[in-house]
């Protein structure tokens, strides 16, 4: 579902060497996230698997379609009619509460602007960060198709300078692709729509990537959206032009005739290498160079293709990426299927690519062979479909491929076209991909994988990202509902939960109004389907989130129990590096130690209050380590007898090193009072103090108008349990052997030293209040 963002790197002078070592004489940029939505594929794996298993992505509308649409009976029935497109699921919807719109400004939108600002988002938690939060410059290179959208007012010059015009025409034109996603997600590098053509989408790339050479931009997000309604409406067959009579799409072969328009959108997260190996991104591939020209007039017309000027752009990109061309296993071609296209392709191609042994050809693939012409978007399909394929060490199959065209000679080529999916086991891959667009221009993009010894230098994070719980946000409830739908499936797929888990923490927004958490466990996927199902759900936690501050709360006494910690200390770094600085802080204290205390299953050191009390502190600061580290910072904390030790180190008054000690001291004289006992009864203050009274026990603790504690000696305790119930009063025994807060501790009300006192930092800092800590309730 989601990659992750590590927390650590390798230095940068052993990135520079390894870069220098395998991507000599070029500046490469890794992709390190994307997101797409193609026909019947709304993610990258769906995408990928379609690929792979030679899936035609189209539909064939019924008669009762076209009609329900809009279509004239008289364009279905014209025998020219093919009744054949695309239709991406789900194109009307849209989380206009996510992007702070009113329901009648999102719908006068075009939904090529909706989902182009739902795949930026996907994208960049796809690249392990929270959307809104990036913290690098982001630049947005962005096309899309002329709007066709029925929603679109229709609009006179006059009107465009009133609000409602105005709105419907930055909601619809394309010059405001780019600039609407760097608004709703404040990103602050360069913003910029670009039309090309069909090579839109692949320019939209490249240029990102030279903004991110260039220094003008630290990350980028690039690619393109197509989206024509209605959908389900075909088109008319005219000979001559570029749409197959059929509704195929047959690149290369002797019977094409052309393509069909299709629909779809990507876009992809882009760092320069170096940065991207320094801060750990998780990183797909990698592009080592990409070259645009213009055929000029070097062709028979406007709208035709030129050999001369494709030569020329891959003949740049290759030089610019500084490989040999037989270094090149895979060409993601151009490849519309029509006989002009095809032809002029193959001869640039074999004009570039030199002759090769029959064991070593480069194969063609075309993605409009599985989901026709994208148009704006034609690009970024093909991109994408490379980076996956020299990810992954697969080579998808081209569909429709039959007898190959004999003008164009692919026996005598450098080249063969795969027909079923192929293993790619070359260590290092590259590929090109191609997108030329009606009006001349043109572009090459020369894609490898990254080496496994540059792969090697990710940081292997596991033990300090591994999480007990996952969390998760959305701006509505049934938002919310589906991503806990989505997180279930990918659970029971065998994604690794604690990836999931850090994923979710670090790389989506967990700010949003409508929340959830659920431990992790082998439960975890049935429990988030069923809360999704709107069934109540024991392990689910879930609400809705106020825009207050965060309030950290730090229990006393009766929380703690054998081996508390272990589970953390083995999962977070941060919690077993602070936990590690409380042991050596009371070391020479407690025999046996601390450590063992906590971590041995067999040890009863935690039943005496010597072991607990430092055992509770050390542990609440250690957690409270630990979600510091996960990015949680507390705006007060209170904290409850003992706890409040451990909250006073969390708001930086006391160091570790100095309460420790104290509670530790104080654990250990609190044990050597009278014997006595605590309980907590689930009842309120009033009926339960003449009770009290009577049998002489103090009030410890009112912990709410039904939650009371109460000390005193063990004799007096347990009469005073047996009165309760007889009167059906609740109660339950705490697991401590002291009577804490209580009058049995007057005797060490003077025997703690004042180690406190004159070390305290920052306002609020008292240390005579611990003084009088032991009394208080």
């Amino acid at each position: 579902m989601d990659n992750l963002r590590f927390s650590s790197a390798p230095t940068a002078d052993s990135i520079d060497a390894s870069i220098a070592q395998h991507y000599p004489d070029c500046e490469p940029v890794a992709v390190i996230g994307y997101a797409c939505h193609f026909p019947e594929s709304p993610d990258g794996e769906t995408f990928w698997q379609n690929l792979l298993e030679g899936r035609e992505c189209s539909r064939r509308f019924t008669r009762e379609e076209l009609l329900a649409v809009g279509l004239d009976a008289a364009i279905i029935d014209d025998p020219h009619y093919v009744n054949i497109g695309t239709v991406l699921d789900n194109a009307d919807c849209f989380d206009a509460t996510l992007f702070g719109y009113s329901r009648q400004e999102a719908e006068s939108m075009d939904p090529q602007q909706r989902l182009f600002l739902q795949a930026v988002w996907h994208a960049l938690e796809h690249a392990g960060y929270a959307p809104g939060a990036v913290p690098h410059k982001t630049g947005v290179f962005a096309s899309s198709r002329m709007s066709t959208y029925p929603g679109r007012e229709a609009l006179n010059v006059t009107e465009v300078a009133q609000v409602k015009g105005l709105q419907s025409l930055m909601g619809n034109d394309k010059d405001y692709i780019a600039t609407r996603a760097a608004y709703k997600l404040n990103l602050h590098g360069p913003a910029l729509s670009v039309q090309t053509a069909c090579s839109s989408s692949l320019v939209a790339v490249h240029l990102a990537c030279e903004s991110l050479r260039a220094g003008e931009s630290d990350m980028a997000v690039a690619g393109g959206v197509a989206l024509s309604f209605p959908q389900q409406a075909g088109y008319r067959y005219q000979p001559g032009m570029i749409f197959s009579p059929d509704g195929h799409c047959r690149p290369f072969d002797a019977s094409a005739e052309g393509t069909w328009a299709g629909n779809g959108l990507g876009c992809v997260v882009l760092r320069r290498l170096k940065d991207a190996l320094l801060s750990g991104d998780p990183i797909i591939s990698v592009i080592l160079s990409s070259a645009v020209n213009n055929d000029g007039n070097r062709k028979v017309g406007y709208t035709a293709p030129s050999v001369a000027g494709q030569q020329a752009v891959i003949e740049e990109a290759l030089m610019l990426a500084a490989i040999d061309d037989r270094q090149v296993g895979y060409i993601e071609t151009h490849g519309t299927g029509t006989p002009l296209g095809d032809a002029i392709e193959i001869e640039a191609l074999r004009n570039v690519y030199a002759p090769r042994p029959q064991d070593r050809r480069c194969a063609l693939g075309s993605v409009k062979s599985n989901m026709g012409h994208l148009d704006t978007a034609a690009g970024i399909a093909g991109l994408l479909k490379t980076v996956l394929a020299v990810s992954r060490g697969q080579i998808p199959p081209l569909l429709n491929f039959h007898t190959p065209n004999p003008a164009l000679k692919l026996e005598e080529s450098p080249f063969t076209v795969p027909v079923s999916a192929q293993a790619w086991q070359d260590e290092m891959r590259y590929a090109g991909v191609s997108s030329f667009g009606i009006g001349g221009t043109n572009c090459h993009m020369i894609v490898a994988s990254l080496p496994d010894a540059l792969n090697a230098r990710l940081p292997n994070t596991d033990g300090g990202r591994k999480s007990t719980a996952l969390l998760l946000s959305a701006a509505s409830d049934s938002a919310l509902r589906r991503l806990a739908t989505d997180y279930a499936g990918a659970l029971r797929k065998n994604a690794d939960a604690s990836d999931l888990a850090f994923t979710a923490l670090h790389a989506r927004r967990l700010d949003l109004p409508f929340r959830l958490a659920v431990p992790l466990n082998r439960e975890t996927a049935d429990a988030l389907s069923t809360w999704a199902s709107e069934k109540s759900g024991a392990q689910v936690y879930s609400g809705h989130g106020a825009s207050g501050k965060q309030v950290w709360l730090f229990t006393g006494q009766g929380s703690h129990w054998r081996t508390m910690g272990q589970t953390m200390y083995q999962h977070s770094t941060a919690f077993a590096d602070t936990l590690d600085r409380c042991f050596s802080a009371c070391s020479e204290m407690l025999t046996p130690s601390l450590r063992e205390a906590m971590f041995n299953p067999d040890s009863a050191q935690l039943d005496n209050m010597a072991w607990a009390q430092p055992a509770i502190v050390a542990f609440e600061i250690a957690m409270a380590a630990h979600w510091r580290a996960e990015g949680l910072k507390p705006d007060f904390a209170i904290g409850h007898s003992v706890g409040e030790f451990a909250a006073a180190v969390v708001c930086g008054h006391y160091t570790i090193e100095q309460v420790m000690p104290l509670v530790c001291r104080r654990g250990a004289l609190m044990q050597q009072c009278a014997s006595g006992a605590m309980v907590a009864v689930f009842a309120d203050e009033d009926t339960l103090m003449p009770l009290a009274r009577q049998f002489e026990l103090d009030l410890a603790a009112n912990n709410g108008t039904q939650h009371t504690v109460f000390s005193g000696p063990e004799a007096r305790l347990a009469v005073f349990c047996a009165t309760l119930s007889q009167h059906d009063i609740n109660y339950r025994r705490l697991s401590v052997t002291g009577a804490a807060h209580s009058a049995l501790l007057e005797p060490i009300t003077r025997s703690v030293p004042g180690r406190l006192r004159g070390t305290a930092r920052g306002a609020g800092a008292n240390t005579d209040y611990f003084h009088a800590h032991r009394r208080r309730h």
